[in-house]
């Protein structure tokens, strides 16, 4: 039996210093609070300079400083490959009309809901103040430990976010500190936050038992609450509030968002501790020899469980700081997401699987748009649903099959009938465009241009079949298929999957696009190899042997990105080459780092990339079904396709 409390410990993320790039974040999915070794945003300005902004978001706080409709964004005409019939993308910026294609990529966006910090004597600290800090993050109860010295007195702090969307600060020791919370306008960029503007937004405050703040932006209204224990108002100004401590020994802060009942700090830790020791209790766990490796895989577990596990597709930078303005990318969902259902955490599915039913009513009127059929997943948007205009987005199309293998990884956990018929509009929905999309042309069907591979290199007017989206689609197809048969249901779903077009077998190895060569581009993902590893492919192991030795011999490997490492290892690990796995998951690259808070760091623009820590949890899984006598886990179930 593995010792979990022992491996917890150990893989606690501690502090010594400040770290720019490395703050540590508490949350619970649906908000997610990020601090510096204060144990709160004390150094915010210094930190949206050299590093990573320090926010509060949250999946409900969307803002758009305008408010735009797609259809009035003039679109550009595409002439397909083999039907030759036009097709509409929002790709290129209009004449004239590139104001409202910014504004349709950057609203709605995610907004930092409250900044809070300690100020010294009413002003801001510096960081040279700061001596004598350690930091942990206890990942086994989500709380953050804080200890620093200012001005010669040692200041404890712990913080967490508990249930109710509940922030929990606690601190001993005052060294004439005060409390501030601070409310931004909202901002697309990383911070989220515009300092600038206050007269755009407003904070109604009322003063009783527990403050009353009612927050009203352009398109988002939010009420907070706050309550405190031995913290005295002692200053209320335009969108700020502060809080002077008046006890030495213990004082607590809790900031409430939209909730209405009377708040309880010991209340509200002890329900942020039960969430954590239960999740731990019941998650899927490995206990592996490599240390880093183990840190590794602890601390995405933690990083997603405390930011993806909520009711949205989630960004590439969870609920840490904006990527693309906050805006979910709904290829790289099951990079967040899939090993869930594989780690004894299918239920946590269950929000992302309401959000795909209530989306579906706009993915029908996107693939009716340009004449097809069934629901058509978009790749880059927000809340409203809205497709956000991009030169390579809307060209994208192997999200589609995604929430087919979603769905079924859930229903292999459970099986049931009443799961299938819960979710077989979905299922059918999703392949009824999957086949509509399809041209055929001498007995077989094939993916046709415009599009854009997986592997981002290609100019989508010349894609004829490209290897990754040929096999998922087929894959896809055949768990509808399934789907299909498990119910009684008659389709020719069955009959498309057969007919698709075989990947391009002309070569020694696979190429990313049927017609080209494998030297063509060696950069970005290499997904035409990749793809073998996460699914059921019709692809001959010895010639994915070979391309997957050129790929690692031969790629720029500064072009790769956080989840192509655990993408490739996974096909090593269906090679039967355990050894070569854990070197590619270990690599020493660029984007392959994991930084003391398990941040999967790619550059400053993505200095937080989940898709790279949930491939790991997704690479760490297929190891535990392909070698199952030298991976040691509980809780995890193999991968059945």
């Amino acid at each position: 039996m593995i010792n979990r409390a022992e491996i917890l410990t150990s893989c606690n993320p501690e502090l010594h210093e400040i770290d720019y790039k490395a703050p540590l974040t508490v949350g619970n999915s649906s908000i997610a609070f990020t601090v510096d070794p204060t144990g709160v945003q004390t150094l915010a300005e210094d930190y949206d300079v050299n590093g990573v902004p320090l926010c509060t978001l949250s999946n409900w706080g969307w803002n758009a400083t305008e408010q735009n409709q797609l259809s009035d964004l003039k679109e550009t005409i595409y002439t397909t490959g083999i039907t030759k019939k036009e097709v509409a993308y929002p790709t290129d910026v209009p004449e004239n009309q590139a104001h409202l294609y910014a504004a349709l990529r950057e609203n709605p966006h995610r907004l930092n809901l409250v900044q809070i910090r300690f100020l010294k004597d009413g002003e801001p600290i510096t960081p040279d103040r700061l001596t004598n800090i350690t930091q942990t993050l206890h990942v086994a109860t989500g709380e953050i430990f804080s200890q620093f010295t200012i001005d010669g007195e040692t200041i404890k702090v712990k913080t967490f976010v508990s249930d109710a969307d509940v922030i929990g600060i606690s601190v001993s020791g005052s060294a004439n500190l005060e409390i501030e919370l601070r409310f931004p306008y909202s901002s697309p960029k990383m911070g989220a936050s515009d300092w600038n503007q206050p007269t755009k937004h407003q904070t109604q405050v009322q003063v009783a038992d527990q403050i009353h703040i009612q927050r009203h932006l352009d398109t988002l209204d939010y009420q907070v609450d706050v309550a405190s224990t031995n913290l005295e108002l002692v200053q209320q100004a335009e969108h700020r509030l502060v809080f002077a401590i008046t006890n030495q020994d213990n004082s607590d802060l809790l900031v409430q968002f939209n909730q209405t009942e009377q708040l309880n700090f010991a209340t509200s830790e002890k329900a942020n501790q039960q969430r954590w020791e239960n999740f731990w209790k019941e998650v899927g766990f490995f206990q592996v020899t490599e240390s880093e490796l183990q840190r590794r895989i602890i601390l995405s577990q933690y990083l997603l469980k405390a930011q993806c596990s909520g009711n949205l597709p989630p960004q590439e930078t969870g609920l840490t700081v904006n990527s693309w303005s906050g805006k979910f990318h709904l290829e790289m969902v099951p990079w967040h997401e899939a090993w869930l259902a594989l780690y004894n955490q299918t239920e946590a599915l269950e929000p992302l699987m309401d959000w795909y039913h209530s989306a579906l009513p706009s993915a029908r009127k996107n693939a009716q748009k340009n004449g097809y059929q069934g629901a058509r997943w978009l790749k880059q948007i927000g809340p409203d649903l809205v497709e956000s205009p991009s030169p390579i987005s809307p060209l994208i199309v192997w999200q589609q099959p995604n929430v087919l293998v979603l769905l079924e990884l859930m229903y292999q956990a459970n099986p049931a009938k009443p799961f299938l018929e819960t979710h077989w509009e979905l299922v059918q929905e999703t392949a009824e465009f999957m086949t509509s999309f399809l041209a055929q042309q001498d007995g077989k069907y094939h993916l046709e241009s415009p599009l854009l591979p997986s592997q981002e290199r290609f100019g989508p007017n010349n894609v004829l079949d490209p290897t990754f989206e040929i096999e998922y689609w087929h894959a896809g197809l055949q768990i509808a298929s399934l789907w299909a048969e498990r119910l009684e249901i008659e389709t020719d779903w069955d009959d498309y999957a057969e007919k698709m077009a075989q990947v391009d077998e002309t070569q020694d190895t696979y190429v990313a696009v049927t017609g080209s060569q494998f030297a063509d581009v060696l950069n970005d993902h290499p997904s035409f190899v990749g793809i073998y590893g996460l699914i059921p492919t019709r692809m001959e192991q010895e010639k994915v042997a070979k391309t997957l030795k050129q790929v690692l011999e031969n790629w720029d490997l500064p072009s790769l990105w956080g989840w192509d490492y655990p993408m490739l290892a996974m096909v090593a690990s269906r090679l039967g080459d355990y050894d070569e796995a854990l070197q590619i998951l270990l690599a020493d690259d660029e984007k392959n780092n994991y930084l003391v808070n398990g941040h999967n760091y790619q550059n400053q623009d993505l200095p937080q990339y989940l898709p790279g820590n949930g491939g790991l949890l997704l690479a760490m899984a297929r190891l535990a079904t392909d070698f199952p006598d030298k991976v040691v886990c509980e809780n995890v179930r193999t991968i059945n396709f």
